[in-house]
């Protein structure tokens, strides 16, 4: 039996874009955590998402925004929404232990992020996954 004959062609030519990449099964095997502290990902990191240009074969591939990760080259952020009143938010992925996220838990303190000299992203909260080693 040939190679070609076992291969089949895409259902669609924009199936390229299906496959995750590695960081992106990191972001979607997180996705259930984040919902479980008020953050969801977008659709292409849920529980059986399925690709936009199959739900709507009209729609153009750069209308399509499931079609790649969005941080691409960016492997330790994504953007995510917080359910709580929708607000697009950035995630980032660092190290519990690390003098980064000392540093910038001091900086967006209540007292300090009042001061207009404080041009520091503010983090609203740290989340701590139990199962790995990063926070968010």
């Amino acid at each position: 039996m040939s190679l070609q004959s076992t291969v089949s062609p895409p259902a669609h030519p924009w199936d390229v874009f299906v496959d995750f990449t590695e960081t992106e099964v990191f972001w979607r095997e997180h996705q259930d955590f984040l919902y479980s502290r008020g953050y969801t990902l977008r659709h292409r990191y849920r529980l059986g998402w399925v690709p936009s240009w199959r739900q709507d074969p009209t729609i153009r591939l750069l209308d399509a925004e499931d079609r790649l990760s969005f941080w691409l080259g960016q492997s330790h952020l994504m953007d995510a929404r917080r359910l709580t009143d929708r607000m697009l938010v950035s995630i980032k992925k660092v190290r519990t232990d690390s003098r980064e996220l000392q540093i910038a838990t001091f900086l967006s303190s209540a007292t300090l992020r009042r001061d207009p000299r404080n041009h520091c992203v503010p983090i609203p909260e740290v989340l701590r996954d139990p199962k790995t080693p990063p926070s968010f």
